[in-house]
């Protein structure tokens, strides 16, 4: 330990003297290197607090960047789940309209089989009918006239009236189609056998 020379003009010698300024650099380079060091010591300490910084700005841009990828994941996936959704939603539709289509067309060649069907069959019915009417036409034309020859015999008695060609015609036929006699001459048998003494 260094002993301050005394502070008398006596003892001022060039020795204490460079004692002295040699104490007083020490002091100025202790102090310098002490503020150098705490310098040094604070700028470590603001580097490590920036470098902190930066690595946990890093992480939180790190874990935004992340999160981001998985939100756009989950959006391309719902997309797609969409896009997928629509294609079977119009497929369906397709489907159902291809079905409803063909019951259409089922529908419509069943209604125009049974409207075809209906339409024979009353044409079948009608051709019955008028066929019935016609073999009706003679029967009930020459009963009507045997009818009428009978009368008309009893109401003129002996004139002579000359016989209707068209009757005669209908009367061959009429015995040709149902081989029995004919309405007259049952009518005439009958008048013999009702006149005959």
């Amino acid at each position: 330990m260094l002993i301050n020379p005394p502070m008398t003009m006596e003892g001022w010698t060039m020795e204490g003297i460079m004692q002295m300024m040699t104490i007083m650099r020490q002091d100025e380079e202790r102090r310098r290197q002490d503020e150098e060091r705490r310098r040094y010591e604070e700028k470590k300490e603001e580097e490590k607090r920036r470098r902190e910084e930066k690595k946990e700005q890093e992480e939180k841009e790190e874990k935004r960047r992340q999160q981001e990828k998985a939100e756009l994941e989950i959006l391309r996936m719902q997309l797609e789940q969409q896009k997928k959704d629509r294609e079977d939603q119009m497929e369906q539709l397709k489907k159902d309209r291809e079905d409803s289509e063909r019951r259409i067309m089922e529908m419509a060649n069943t209604s125009q089989e049974t409207l075809k069907q209906e339409y024979e069959r009353r044409k079948q019915e009608k051709i019955e009918e008028e066929r019935k009417a016609e073999e009706q036409v003679l029967p009930a034309f020459l009963a009507s006239a045997a009818g009428t020859r009978c009368l008309q015999s009893a109401m003129l008695g002996g004139l002579q009236i000359s016989d209707d060609e068209q009757y005669f015609t209908l009367r061959d036929r009429w015995c040709t189609d149902y081989s029995s006699p004919c309405p007259d001459d049952i009518c005439a048998t009958s008048s013999q056998s009702g006149t005959s003494p």
